[in-house]
């Protein structure tokens, strides 16, 4: 798995968190599965900022996120 599509999936993820965690807490239900997708979310993206070579900064992740959705659609 490249970084870039590590970021595309950690990112996707972390957006479908928030709206599980309101439901979550709407329902009053223990977030748990919401917390185990956070958590994977985050390691694909802490994966996807430490491997690639020199880091990303902040400007280059639109970059690398839609260098990311064209590698999988390729």
């Amino acid at each position: 798995m490249t970084p870039e599509i590590a970021l595309v999936i950690g990112l996707v993820l972390a957006a479908m968190v928030i709206p599980s965690a309101f439901s979550d807490f709407a329902a009053r239900r223990p977030p748990r599965t919401t917390a185990l997708v956070a958590l994977v979310a985050g390691l694909l993206v802490w994966y996807a900022l430490r491997t690639v070579p020199g880091g990303l900064t902040l400007s280059e992740i639109p970059d690398a996120f839609f260098d990311g959705i064209g590698q999988i659609l390729h």
